[in-house]
């Protein structure tokens, strides 16, 4: 079952960016759990390290986009901790990125509570985003004013008209970017097997799938 907003939820177009997230607090207790994965950014690379920190991402079967409940649709859910004074890093995180949901609609926000199914997030977080942006078709995105060593994010929420998913990334970005493996939309009438999130995550990290953040 999918509780409705009591007011219609803004979907964000492709193209919009500094867009207000929506509290999507009500929308995720009951959604039913397809699938999770969690485990640790390293920022360290040839830029050098500034910040890392750890993560937690799942997707739902369940959304409401816009005015429609969809109880065939997905959701995705992502949380973060900055755990960067543990290992002697002072860098924060500006700013958290998931892909790929090109050709779908999105509803972009947060939850301060974690779905009745929980995937292993927490309920203490206290970093709400500030913004939401989806500046290309596959991404979208969630700013900070501020997300500093030791805090732990709300659970950033995705609620797409997609119905099929496979691995997708998720990243964090400060100084240094690091992109690590989640879930991604798709419109093929599949889902991955276990052994498939393992092989992905070992790609990325063969890949070395961290840049340096490049401001225009």
């Amino acid at each position: 079952m999918v509780v409705g907003s009591a007011t219609a939820d803004t979907v964000l177009g492709v193209g919009q960016s500094n867009q207000t997230p929506n509290n999507l607090t009500s929308e995720v207790g009951s959604l039913t759990l397809l699938g999770s994965v969690s485990g640790t950014f390293d920022s360290s690379g040839p830029f050098g390290a500034s910040w890392d920190g750890t993560y937690t991402a799942a997707v739902y079967k369940g959304a409401t986009v816009g005015n429609g409940e969809c109880a065939a649709c997905l959701t995705f859910l992502y949380q973060y901790t900055d755990s960067s004074a543990q290992n002697g890093y002072t860098g924060s995180i500006s700013n958290t990125t998931a892909t790929s949901f090109a050709g779908f609609q999105t509803v972009v926000g947060y939850s301060t509570v974690a779905p009745t199914n929980n995937a292993g997030f927490s309920n203490s977080g206290s970093v709400a985003p500030s913004t939401v942006d989806r500046l290309t078709n596959p991404t979208v995105e969630w700013d900070y004013a501020a997300f500093n060593p030791g805090m732990t994010s709300d659970i950033m929420v995705v609620e797409t008209t997609a119905t099929s998913y496979l691995p997708g990334v998720t990243a964090g970005i400060g100084e240094v970017t690091a992109s690590v493996s989640a879930f991604g939309a798709t419109s093929l009438q599949t889902t991955p097997e276990p052994t498939t999130m393992v092989l992905f995550g070992s790609a990325l990290v063969g890949l070395g799938l961290i840049r340096k953040r490049i401001r225009g």
